[in-house]
């Protein structure tokens, strides 16, 4: 320490290489104290490459400055001091500060006020790397207070600020606000083993985009508020409890750990039951945006519990769900009366989950009631007992269900089951197709889905129309997305036409058909790509009539006229055939036509033969638009019939 002596200023200077905390450090210390007379004094303190606790910035310096303070017999006033300090770009923010030292047989008191001051004096984008957000202060005013007690040394600590209509954004787009208005109260004090804590924080004017949430304050104002404890031989800080409060969305509370570095040690949060739609809005939809459940409104109530540890085997959630409604106004998916428990934790041994909800829909197609029972493990789920899905009046029958990768990108999952007999009837009906009649079933193999499409090892194969339908190289793109993809190979095998053709207004044929439909594309349920075929078996001897109806259907298909080898066609009600067959590849929205074999000027669609009357059933047309022949099966399906005269 040295004094300097002049004619009107006389001045001490202390200067300190190092000082070391149990968690701070700070390096080239000077302290100046000059005497201007007058009772007042000069006060400065700096210091530089301040390590400060926790994960709080370091900083490359900072300098307390009070050129006029005012000396009395127990306190010091300094009401025009300033606080700079640098950050580890060099660049320099300084806030005015009144500043009040009382002391009284041993103890003191220090205050310091900042008193409407504009935050972007305290901010600036970039420069101050670590020191603070890179965040624009476009406006706004902040007031703050502090408050120490102490004797030999701090014994207490309360902060209180208020800041209003603050601007901010930052570079990227990611983090802005308009008129914030909040305020925050913080106390410390000593306790046996270390510090007792409180803090409060409320927001409640402005509007804040953090990406991606989006937050009205004013509207619904939000507080944090936490008491706890700071251990100095640990450096351990526990919170209990905690609690987040945003009005009319959702409450948070419970208690938190945290390691000398900062680092989560234990977590123990719950939400009690709360209204779902709000909550969903505010929290978890712009989570969703780009996916496929970016488009969904969800009603009811639901509750949480989060339990998280440093040991992975004691990280546990429950979440409990009451009456959860989830509509996609997309119109892919709706589910409904969801009711129940999901369990999830790191530890083999978690409990199960149990679900259940009271119907829904998937794209056009409705389902019933239903019981989901597995185990959640990890990033894993697995199936604890088969899971039953009425639907179309039959339904489907999981039996094995694994799921892979939850909430991450490479999500998959895989599944064995079987269809129990499903009406053809009411699906074609739910799908907008022309109605026919019969069932759907057989055994489901292995369907997984990995990568945004979903792929089936091995056929479909179901029994229809006393025939069998073999579905296979079954896949669907993005089968929750905007525009779902599947693709197939559909192969017909003895299909009866008598069952077939006796479903609908179409007509009467008897005989067998097989046929396929390979290279099929629907997209978003549409067909837009296919080569199909169907004909009569070569070996069929089954009995091969048709009646006036099915012929004049069959006719109008392909813009097709009837021959019959008499001139009686007004007496018969049914002909003859040797075989019949339709064939037609679609491609950019043109049926390409063809028949069982060529005809002078076109193909036959029906060929007679067998004894008489027969009638052969030419093709005119090679090229008909998709969208015409779809017309003309629907006006087939809804008429009455023909009437040959």
């Amino acid at each position: 320490m040295r004094a300097t002596p002049s004619a009107a200023v006389e001045e001490l200077i202390l200067e300190i290489a190092r000082v070391d905390g149990a968690a701070w450090s700070v390096a080239d210390v000077t302290v100046r104290l000059g005497f201007t007379g007058e009772d007042r004094l000069a006060l400065a303190l700096g210091g530089s490459q301040l390590e400060l606790p926790g994960r709080l910035p370091a900083l490359a310096g900072a300098f307390f400055d009070c050129p006029g303070a005012v000396a009395e017999t127990s306190s010091i006033i300094c009401a025009d001091a300033a606080l700079t300090v640098r950050g580890d770009a060099g660049a320099a923010q300084s806030l005015p500060l009144g500043v009040r030292l009382d002391w009284d047989a041993g103890r003191w008191r220090l205050e310091a006020k900042a008193a409407r001051i504009a935050p972007k004096s305290l901010w600036r984008p970039a420069a101050e790397q670590g020191l603070v957000p890179a965040l624009d202060m476009s406006d706004g005013e902040l007031s703050v207070e502090l408050t120490l007690d102490g004797d030999a040394g701090v014994r207490g600590a309360r902060l209180d600020a208020v800041v209003s209509g603050l601007g901010f954004s930052d570079a990227q787009g990611l983090h802005a606000g308009e008129g914030v208005s909040a305020r925050v109260e913080g106390r410390v004090s000593r306790a046996a083993s270390g510090w007792r804590t409180e803090a409060e924080l409320e927001v409640d004017a402005g509007q804040m985009y953090l990406d991606p949430v989006f937050v009205d304050a004013g509207a619904t104002p939000i507080s944090v508020s936490a008491a706890g404890s700071v251990d100095t031989e640990t450096g351990r800080v526990t919170l209990s409890p905690v609690r987040f409060h945003h009005r009319s969305v959702a409450t948070l509370e419970g208690d938190l750990r945290l390691a000398a570095d900062g680092a989560l040690e234990a977590l123990d949060l719950g939400l009690a039951s709360t209204a779902a739609a709000p909550l969903h809005a505010t929290y978890l939809q712009p989570f969703a945006i780009g996916t496929p459940f970016d488009a969904l409104t969800v009603d009811g109530r639901a509750a949480a519990r989060l339990e998280w540890h440093a040991v992975p085997e004691r990280r546990r959630v429950r979440i409990d769900l009451d009456g959860i409604d989830v509509d996609d106004s997309a119109g892919r998916f709706v589910l409904s009366g969801v009711h129940g428990h999901v369990e999830w934790s790191e530890a083999p041994g978690a409990e199960a989950s149990r679900l259940t909800w009271d119907g829904g829909r998937l794209y056009r197609i409705d389902f019933g009631s239903g019981t989901l029972d597995g185990r959640f493990v990890g990033r894993r789920f697995d199936l604890g007992a088969p899971l039953w899905i009425p639907l179309l009046e039959g339904g489907i029958q999981v039996s094995d269900l694994r799921v892979d990768a939850i909430a991450t990108p490479d999500l998959s999952w895989q599944f064995r089951g079987s269809v129990q007999p499903m009406s053809l009837t009411a699906l074609t009906g739910a799908l907008g197709w022309p109605s026919f009649g019969g069932t759907l079933g057989g055994d489901i193999p292995l369907v997984g889905y990995a990568g945004g499409v979903v792929t089936v090892d091995g056929s479909l194969e179901m029994e229809v129309f006393e025939g069998k339908v073999r579905v296979g190289e079954l896949r669907i793109a993005d089968p929750f997305g905007v525009i779902p993809v599947l693709y197939a190979d559909v192969d017909l095998e003895d299909l009866s036409l008598d069952a077939l053709t006796g479903t609908f207004s179409f007509g009467n044929i008897q005989g067998k058909l097989q046929g396929r439909v390979h290279g099929l594309i629907l997209k978003d349920w549409k067909p837009t790509r296919f080569e199909a075929r169907f004909a009569t078996p070569e070996d069929d001897d089954s009995r091969h009539r048709i009646s006036q109806r099915a012929v004049e259907n069959l006719a109008s298909l392909g813009g097709a006229g009837a021959v019959l080898s008499s001139t009686l066609l007004r007496i018969f009600d049914e002909f003859s055939y040797r075989r019949l067959g339709i064939a037609c590849r679609l491609e950019s929205g043109v049926c390409e036509m063809d028949g069982v074999a060529p005809a002078e000027r076109g193909y036959y669609i029906v060929e007679g033969g067998g004894l008489p009357p027969r009638i052969d059933v030419l093709g005119f047309n090679r090229r008909v638009d998709w969208q015409v022949l779809v017309g003309r099966l629907r006006q087939i399906v809804a008429s009455e019939g023909p009437v040959i005269r």
